[in-house]
């Protein structure tokens, strides 16, 4: 049976960047929390994004992110996978975060 790797980055680390690339306007304890506003919901999605990047599986991911199970998680993935391919405003701020992080997106 092979060992699962663990993540790169901490729940914590990308609650943090996340804090910081939204100047404050998104609380870290909101990212936990259900619902929020629009911009709050982009970032629990981009929250979302990181920690599968960073090698966290649905089950990891759902409390840390306010979402009630895996299938709201894949949802939220879904959405923030559609708008990287489509939606200006979202690249630069995922791009801005995964420099942050330390992620490589292009390798993805």
């Amino acid at each position: 049976m092979r060992k699962k790797p663990k993540p790169t980055v901490s729940f914590d680390a990308i609650k943090e960047a996340l804090v910081a690339q939204f100047g404050g306007v998104v609380k870290k304890e909101r990212l936990s929390q259900s619902g929020g506003s629009k911009t709050v919901q982009n970032a629990k999605r981009m929250g979302v994004f990181f920690a599968k990047q960073a090698g966290y599986k649905g089950p990891e991911i759902a409390p840390q992110f306010g979402y009630a199970s895996e299938k709201t998680v894949f949802t939220a993935l879904k959405k923030i996978n559609n708008d990287l391919q489509r939606d200006l405003s979202v690249i630069g701020p995922v791009q801005r975060v995964a420099e942050t992080l330390g992620l490589d997106l292009e390798n993805e």
